[in-house]
């Protein structure tokens, strides 16, 4: 989605929350990222699926032979394209999880 998708998004899901150096400062109805140029899914580098149980078992275990893994570790649908950097930050932050 791009910038201007995305601010629609942030002023719907959270009318009285702002954003602050890209930060969200209060509360949303629903988890919605601070609109941001540099955003991966306006550079288009990011992608939210919404797998059945069998397909995410699959993304887990293939992802990363196609460049892609997940990033955030509360969103399982978030996964990140070419960024090996952010798939071995996230790798550490869930070592202990399971994906």
């Amino acid at each position: 989605r791009g910038f201007a998708q995305q601010a629609a998004l942030f002023a719907q899901n959270c009318p009285s929350a702002r954003c602050v150096n890209g930060v969200r400062q209060g509360s949303c109805r629903i988890v919605t990222a601070c609109p941001s140029r540099n955003a991966p899914h306006i550079r288009g580098s990011a992608v939210d699926l919404n797998l059945t149980s069998g397909a995410y078992r699959w993304m887990t275990s293939n992802a990363r032979r196609f460049g892609f893994c997940r990033t955030v570790p509360s969103e399982t649908w978030h996964w990140e394209h070419n960024r090996p950097e952010a798939c071995l930050c996230a790798l550490a932050r869930l070592s202990a999880r399971r994906w």
